[in-house]
């Protein structure tokens, strides 16, 4: 499974069993692809603030494939009032590459 989350407002902390662990917010979009396996979670550890997001689960185009992990902050210039291409396959246009 791809998972590609992107942060609408607040802030959300990651950490998964391949030692990652990172907090993001607004306009920050984490992304994974489990491969042949592993154990995740997200968490809004803020208390006085709601966490927005959207979390996108797409279907790999074959199993065991290598597992992948990263970040990336796109700047309010790179996506205000425009489309923005946040992901795309490895060979596609977009500084997140998935499967």
């Amino acid at each position: 499974m791809e998972i590609i989350s992107y942060v609408v407002n607040g802030e959300i902390t990651h950490a998964d069993s391949m030692g990652n662990k990172e907090t993001l917010s607004r306009g920050e979009v984490q992304y994974l692809s489990a491969g042949d396996g592993i154990y995740h979670s997200e968490f809004n550890y803020n208390k006085s603030e709601d966490l927005r997001l959207l979390q996108i689960w797409i279907i790999p185009p074959k199993v065991g494939l290598p597992r992948l992990y990263g970040s990336h902050k796109y700047k309010e210039a790179d996506r205000y009032n425009k489309f923005l291409n946040i992901v795309s396959s490895q060979d596609g246009n977009s500084p997140i590459k998935i499967y």
